[in-house]
């Protein structure tokens, strides 16, 4: 009897803690990845900040396809994002935290957060998937261009240089 007590409370609570994916409503998705390296040896006391600078932002062109205006998008959320190595034999587990942030030319402080993760798993093997976070970015993601600053902290040095890619999922909704 507490047996099936036990496995019906174990299922209540599995199946009550699952999540339902978060409804973003109508929009487009814009898509970016892109690539950089982690050099080995980096000091495990100072914070990492790896700019990728002047990324297309494809905004006007999905507007276009899409039907719509600049007037009709009402923010930029994250949908999802991973940090992975490129070659499927990356060892990430060197990171201990990380933020993912948008930023403007002329002020690199004016950044918006739009994915981190922290802490990442002891041992993520070859991708970090990153948690999104809920701020709208549209004011830094309309224009042309943008840029990525990704922050880590590592828990240990990289044993080796490491070829990464960001990907990153963002919708422009209606």
């Amino acid at each position: 009897m507490r047996y099936s007590i036990f496995l019906f409370l174990a299922t209540l609570f599995l199946v009550g803690g699952c999540q339902k994916e978060r409804d973003l409503g109508p929009g487009f998705d814009l898509q970016y990845q892109q690539e950089f390296n982690i050099p080995v040896a980096l000091n495990v006391f100072e914070v990492h900040h790896f700019q990728l600078k002047n990324i297309p932002s494809y905004y006007v062109q999905s507007l276009t396809q899409a039907g719509k205006t600049d007037a009709d998008v009402v923010g930029f959320l994250t949908v999802k994002g991973n940090l992975g190595g490129i070659f499927g034999d990356a060892d990430l587990s060197f990171v201990e935290r990380m933020s993912v942030r948008v930023f403007n030319d002329n002020n690199p402080n004016d950044y918006i957060e739009v994915a981190y993760r922290e802490p990442t798993p002891l041992d993520p093997g070859n991708a970090i998937p990153l948690i999104p976070t809920l701020a709208d970015s549209k004011r830094l993601l309309t224009g042309s261009r943008f840029n990525i600053a990704v922050v880590i902290w590592l828990r240990k040095s990289p044993p080796t240089d490491t070829d990464v890619r960001l990907d990153l999922q963002l919708r422009a909704q209606y």
